[in-house]
């Protein structure tokens, strides 16, 4: 995808990495945490930007929620497991993808293979 054979080796494998990266990771996290604030919205009776502040805190993996509202409900509660099961999920799946590209992989070959080499190369 977006990898022009006229296009030097580096950047054959870097420009899919960045907007992997820079475009694809972001806007999925984005709309996660909407879907997911329309939803603990309507059940809390929060407002849309509350919702969306509570979603993206937990999404983003923030120690700082950008929020004080918490669920009280049972059903604001069960969609939060939800929120946070689609958390671990989407995390997981993007370091996979993340480290599937060339120029991960690539990079890895720079790193030693032992504890001292690794050292050394550090």
């Amino acid at each position: 995808l977006l990898s022009l054979e006229s296009w030097p080796l580096w950047a054959q494998n870097l420009v899919p990495a960045l907007i992997y990266c820079l475009v694809v990771m972001p806007a999925s996290l984005f709309l996660g945490s909407f879907l997911f604030a329309e939803v603990i919205a309507r059940v809390e009776g929060w407002t849309s930007s509350t919702a969306f502040n509570y979603s993206m805190s937990i999404l983003s993996g923030s120690d700082k929620p950008l929020t004080q509202e918490v669920p009280v409900t049972s059903a604001g509660k069960f969609f939060e497991m939800l929120l946070l099961v689609f958390t671990f999920i989407f995390r997981m799946t993007s370091l996979g993808l993340a480290g599937s590209f060339t120029i991960v992989r690539d990079g890895t070959n720079f790193v030693p293979p032992t504890p001292r080499g690794l050292v050394c190369f550090l």
